[in-house]
């Protein structure tokens, strides 16, 4: 009976780590609550150079702005949480080739950039945890208020900046534990024989 018992109970916890693995994605959205601003025209797909942009952005008020031959377009709902790191290029990962909009993992990262086109867009992430979905164009009227058009560019690249020191389990350990302790049974009864 003891053997059953382990079997069940590392079941049990294998079961849980994959739900606590399969979290719906996060939708961000322009101008949703997450939605810091953007930049006209955008940076390079350099990752120094996307910091910067994010570092001008932040802390400029609600509206438009032209910064040199930059217009950066900060919105009413983002509301920075108090001592907002700068962002850095260290420890930033930039998408793979070709652009993906789903399942991005923000988890530990406190910025999330998407390049549409000629332009920039920033989400502040440091609240949420998972995966994100970012809009594959920047058709919008969200894009309209700030550019004056939506002339619909598609997604070429995001980048994640400013991991954090935690980054929380997403169920995998309890899953390798539940999966070892059924390992463990199996094997005991197989010697017991």
């Amino acid at each position: 009976m003891n053997r059953l018992h382990t079997a069940i109970f590392g079941a049990g916890l294998a079961f849980l780590g994959l739900i606590a693995s399969a979290s719906a994605n996060t939708i961000l959205t322009f101008g949703d609550a997450n939605s810091v601003c953007s930049a006209i025209p955008g940076s390079s797909a350099n990752l120094s150079h996307e910091a910067g942009y994010i570092n001008a952005l932040v802390p400029l008020s609600a509206g438009s702005h032209t910064i040199g031959a930059y217009v950066y377009g900060r919105t009413t709902n983002f509301q920075p949480p108090a001592g907002l790191p700068t962002a850095t290029d260290i420890a930033a990962v930039q998408s793979p080739s070709g652009p993906s909009n789903l399942g991005i993992d923000i988890t530990g990262y406190r910025y999330l950039l998407g390049k549409y086109g000629n332009a920039d867009y920033v989400w502040f992430v440091g609240s949420l945890s998972g995966l994100a979905n970012i809009p594959l164009l920047s058709n919008s009227s969200w894009d309209t208020t700030i550019r004056g058009n939506a002339d619909g560019h598609g997604l070429s690249h995001w980048a994640v900046f400013n991991p954090t020191a935690q980054v929380p389990d997403g169920g995998t350990t309890v899953t390798l534990l539940g999966l070892g302790l059924i390992g463990l049974a199996s094997i005991r009864r197989l010697f017991r024989r």
